[in-house]
């Protein structure tokens, strides 16, 4: 099983563990912690120290993934000039497999329909007194930076960040977790056909998020 395949397995299999016990609804995405809420700056899986390759300007969405035991995995799409690529990292601990990246280019219409399902669903991103993680399994930290005009001619900038720890399957960052592991999937296929089919997927995948989270 690769590394990626244990991300999604630790997704599927988290929730079951304490199952005796009332385990809050993660279905929506929480606000990362903030160095302004206790006075002290906390340690964030994700930071462009981590994974800088991800954080630079055209990079317009990411996911981050902690999975306890495994190592770390970060996805972004990547905007040039209106043509999109995927990058895909693994990053292991030491003694573990070697670092892993992987590029490939995705067509602008998938991009697209990604890019609007991570902002959908970083809209959602609140407060609530559900919010829990675990010693195991995975968490999972989205973002991207908006950029619009209002008033009309002042471009303004919004950063849009949120995360969540073993998202309940069929909510939105469940489905948002599932579309960022299916766009490392097509980054690391060589398959034309398969590429091809897989691209169609979640091209569809993202329009459901989106759609589904504007009801």
């Amino acid at each position: 099983m690769n590394k990626r395949a244990i991300l999604v397995f630790a997704l599927c299999v988290t929730p079951a563990f304490g199952s005796n016990f009332a385990m809050p609804k993660h279905d929506h995405l929480f606000p990362e912690l903030s160095e302004f809420a206790f006075g002290m700056p906390f340690p964030s899986v994700g930071s462009p120290k981590d994974f800088p390759e991800l954080y630079t300007h055209n990079v317009v969405a990411r996911e981050i993934a902690d999975v306890s035991f495994v190592g770390s995995f970060g996805l972004g799409i990547v905007g040039d000039h209106e043509a999109y690529r995927i990058v895909s990292i693994a990053r292991h601990g030491p003694g573990e497999d070697a670092d892993t990246k992987c590029e490939t280019p995705i067509n602008k219409t998938l991009a697209l329909q990604a890019i609007a399902a991570w902002r959908a669903v970083l809209l959602g991103t609140r407060f609530s007194d559900d919010v829990v993680s675990g010693a195991d399994g995975a968490s999972y930290h989205f973002s991207m930076m908006e950029s619009f005009e209002q008033p009309p001619g002042i471009l303004q900038h919004q950063p849009l960040y949120g995360w969540v720890w073993a998202p309940d399957p069929g909510t939105a960052p469940h489905r948002l977790v599932e579309l960022a592991a299916g766009l490392g999937q097509l980054c690391r296929s060589k398959d034309g056909d398969h590429k091809h089919e897989l691209t169609r997927l979640l091209t569809e995948a993202a329009g459901s998020i989106v759609a589904g989270t504007s009801k």
